[in-house]
This record gives structure tokens, C-alpha cells and sequence, in this order.
């Protein structure tokens, strides 16, 4: 007979000869027809930066007491109850896992594992990825500035990359020279450029420049200071009578 979930159960066997003898047997039946979808976001990683993975399984029976295992490479990492959607005796599970990839190797490997009722029944999948290195996420903003004279100027850049990025910043062919009156502060991954007091020889063109062990990129944005009268008055004839 097809084995369904209903044949789950105790089953006795009795023979007479000349006496009653009996073997019981303990019918476990599980159902799990595919090797869990295992997914990546984003399909590029680079190494410092933080990977999602999504299990999923479908068409599993029993569902109670499963568990999922992720490992990263040969190590187990977690061990994650699974978010269960039940139809009728059956049911899909997905189980998410965000992991920080700080790596030295090039490739590496997840692993996820959907172990059943007691670790008797389990299936699992690996994804293997290349991790790639450089700069990546590369923003400079504003991208254009209009001021004017006395006003301040805030400009952001932000990179990732590994190793980590070291940003500085020129103006023109200035070739790394900083005015004494340029505010310049540093976080991970990101610097600003602050100048309280806009005056015209502050137009031009400004350059962040960002290097991560053998990558290198510029980005750059356009000022322009407008010199002159900051508000005007006409005084038309109607003003003169």
C-alpha cells in the first residue's frame, strides 16, 4: 500500500507456534520530497559586508520539533526555529539568517539544514559563493551645490569596501593640499567636508577620493558661489508718488 501520514503508528505482529510470540514495530513516515531552496541577497557580496540567506522547505511532514542548523564553511553557526505555514497535515517552512561575511578566503560556503522531529530525518543545501573585493556602494552628495557668499557647504561620501576605505578629498588641482578653514571628519566608511563661510574662490569642482587596498575611485561634485547682493529691491515709479 501507499504509505500515507495515517499509517504513522504502533503495529504488532502475532504468531501461534505453538505459543504467542509478538514483534511490535514503530512506523515513522515523513514526508519531504525536495532539498530546501536556499537563497542569497545581494547576489553579489563582498567581503565586509552582510549576507542574507533565506531557507525554505515545502511539503514536509511532521512539522512539529523541526529545527533549522546553518553553517558557515564546516561551522555550525546557528540553530533557528523555522516560521511554519501549515496546509492541512502538511507544511512549508522558511527560516532567514543575516550574517556579517568578514572573510580571507575567497570563497565561501553556507549550508542549511532542515532536521526533523529528533534529528531522524533531515536534508540540507549548500551554496557556495565568490566573494568579490574593492569598493562598492560608492555616493557623493549633493552631486551639484549652488550658494552663496557666507553660506555653509556640508559635503558626504560614503564607500564600503574591504579593506576599509580611506577617503580624502581635493578641490580642483589642488593635489591633496586642505585649506586651513576646511572641517574634515572621518567615520567608518563614509568622511565630510564642511566650510562654514562660502567666499568665490571656494567654487569649483571637489573631488572625493576613495582607495581600498588596490582599488581607486574619485567622485565629484560641482559649487558655485554667487557673489552677489544677497536680496535686491526694485523701486518701481508707483513707489515715487
Amino acid at each position: 500500500a501507499r504509505v500515507t501520514e495515517a499509517h504513522r503508528g504502533r503495529y504488532t505482529c502475532t504468531v501461534e507456534c505453538p505459543k504467542y510470540l509478538s514483534k511490535r514495530v514503530n512506523l515513522k513516515v515523513y514526508s519531504f520530497p525536495e532539498r530546501p531552496k536556499l537563497e542569497l541577497e545581494p547576489k553579489d557580496v563582498y567581503a565586509g559586508q552582510t549576507a542574507h540567506l533565506t531557507c525554505s522547505g515545502y511539503n514536509i511532514y511532521p512539522c512539529d520539533n523541526a529545527k533549522v542548523l546553518w553553517y558557515q564553511d564546516d561551522d555550525l553557526r546557528k540553530l533557528l526555529d523555522p516560521q511554519i505555514v501549515y496546509e492541512d497535515d502538511r507544511c512549508n517552512m522558511t527560516s532567514k539568517w543575516s550574517v556579517l561575511v568578514n572573510s580571507s578566503d575567497e570563497r565561501i560556503s553556507f549550508t542549511c539544514v532542515i532536521q526533523l522531529e529528533d534529528q531522524i530525518f533531515a536534508r540540507n543545501t549548500t551554496l557556495e559563493i565568490h566573494l568579490k573585493t574593492g569598493l562598492h556602494e560608492l555616493q557623493l552628495e549633493p552631486t551639484t551645490v549652488r550658494a552663496q557668499t557666507g553660506d555653509e557647504l556640508i559635503l558626504n561620501c560614503s564607500a564600503q569596501g574591504s579593506p576599509q576605505p580611506v577617503i580624502e578629498w581635493k578641490k580642483d588641482s589642488q593635489d591633496h593640499k586642505i585649506p586651513p578653514y576646511w572641517t574634515i571628519t572621518h567615520e567608518v566608511g563614509r568622511s565630510e567636508l564642511r566650510i562654514s563661510h562660502l567666499s568665490p574662490a571656494d567654487e569649483g569642482v571637489y573631488y572625493c577620493i576613495i582607495t581600498s587596498g588596490n582599488s581607486r575611485a574619485e567622485l565629484n561634485t560641482s559649487v558655485d558661489v554667487h557673489y552677489g547682493p544677497r536680496y535686491t529691491r526694485i523701486k518701481g515709479p508707483e513707489h515715487d508718488q
